[in-house]
């Protein structure tokens, strides 16, 4: 490769790299490999403030190259149908895709267009004609979501608006839930049945108590030949349960970490499960602001991955609510506080958290449990989440409750009235 390189500059091409992470870690990577001093240009997600697939990460790309953007001439070379490809694509570059022995997903616009033998888009097309056809390719594909919580809406608003028709059943669910799903123009249906009948894909985003319940009753309905993903926050072993409920579906693993997409925020949906249906959840979140990563074919990868994460991330913001309660209760708050904030990113500066944490306790406890259980089965000690879901346990009135710090403390010591939660 390192020749390939080399002979293209001699001949006169200008070559730039175009790769999305962290500045240190990218650049040690291309050094590493002797790329680096052997391309025109380096943009880097970090600094260049922009990512692929964005069509101002190719912009710059051409722009430190010293080229004019006129799609003349201009070519990406990349692996990654979404980032690479309909991200070149949508800047109007032609491309060549290395396919490393996959399938190309269905939802994106064909490598060559019909009656060419190049591995490219119809360059007389143009940047409009690849638009249009990765529009219509999402606009056919149906999503029903079960449910539009804080996290679900957000993202079915992110699918929503890249052209993808989301369903939603109002059957048995709250008026917040309605006001949410109104918010991010969600299609409203009569029932469960309805929206498994006209749905392409489920999206599942619920509290953990409920997914198992949620698979049965779309078990009880039926779903065959179509994709089920199981996102919540569950040990692998009961994705594995949901799996064996539907034999005729296929089930992905997926989790979602990250804060909702929305205000610019990109979580990521990691996701593991059949190939085809991972190139498939690829191509309808590609120009949305949440990130597909897959982990591989394995059913309970992604799950093993979200409660590893939560264990340490929510327990992390229990620790930090009781240490800044117990400085609190013995006057020494302000000092507490000055300690922390000398250590970058400490949780124990963050006091405006702990409200959140109380507020969100009845979700965070179940999860607690779920990774104390997936602890247990790896050899490993699970008295510390136990801990913690107790502790969560404290705050089981603050349901979803606007408190102050005073308030979700004094419920935490268990000394408060309880506390009026909205409508779900």
């Amino acid at each position: 490769m390192l020749t390939g390189l080399e002979e293209l500059r001699t001949s006169g091409w200008r070559i730039g790299v175009a790769t999305n992470g962290a500045t240190d870690i990218q650049q040690a990577k291309l050094r590493a490999t002797g790329i680096f001093d052997r391309v025109d240009a380096v943009c880097i997600s970090e600094e260049t403030g922009a990512r692929k697939p964005g069509v101002a990460m190719f912009q710059e790309a051409v722009r430190r190259c010293g080229g004019a953007h006129d799609g003349v001439g201009m070519w990406v070379v990349g692996d990654d149908p979404v980032n690479d490809m309909a991200g070149a694509r949508e800047a109007g570059f032609l491309t060549v895709w290395i396919d490393r022995g996959r399938s190309w997903p269905e939802e994106l616009p064909p490598t060559r267009p019909s009656g060419t033998g190049c591995p490219c888009r119809d360059r007389s097309a143009g940047r409009d004609r690849s638009s249009r056809e990765s529009r219509m390719s999402r606009a056919g594909i149906t999503v029903g979501m079960l449910h539009p919580g804080r996290m679900g809406a957000a993202v079915a608003d992110q699918l929503r608006r890249s052209g993808t028709t989301v369903l939603w059943s109002p059957h048995g669910r709250s008026h917040a839930t309605a006001a949410r799903a109104a918010a991010a123009a969600l299609e409203p249906v009569d029932d469960l049945s309805v929206l498994l009948a006209r749905a392409d894909v489920v999206l599942s985003l619920c509290p953990p108590a409920a997914a198992e319940d949620v698979a049965r009753q779309i078990a009880d309905h039926g779903f065959a030949g179509k994709i089920f993903i199981e996102a919540n926050a569950i040990a692998p072993q009961r994705v594995r349960r949901i799996a064996h409920m539907l034999p005729k579906v296929t089930v992905v693993d997926a989790t979602v970490i990250g804060s909702p997409p929305v205000g610019g925020k990109r979580p990521k949906l990691y996701a593991s499960g059949p190939s085809a249906a991972l190139d498939r959840l690829a191509g309808l979140f590609a120009t949305t602001d949440v990130q597909v990563c897959p982990l591989g074919e394995e059913i309970g990868k992604a799950s093993s991955l979200k409660l590893a994460y939560t264990s340490y991330q929510k327990a992390s913001r229990v620790l930090a609510a009781v240490a800044y309660g117990l400085a609190d209760a013995n006057g020494v708050a302000d000092e507490l506080l000055d300690i922390a904030r000398q250590r970058t990113g400490s949780y124990l500066a963050e006091t405006e958290y702990i409200p959140k944490t109380a507020a969100r306790a009845w979700r965070w406890g179940p999860e607690m449990e779920e990774a104390a259980e997936l602890l247990a089965e790896a050899g490993l000690p699970d008295d510390l989440m136990r801990a913690t879901a107790s502790v969560l346990s404290r705050w089981d009135r603050a349901r979803d409750a606007d408190l102050s710090i005073s308030d979700a403390l004094d419920q935490l010591r268990g000394d408060a009235a309880p506390a009026v939660s909205p409508e779900r």
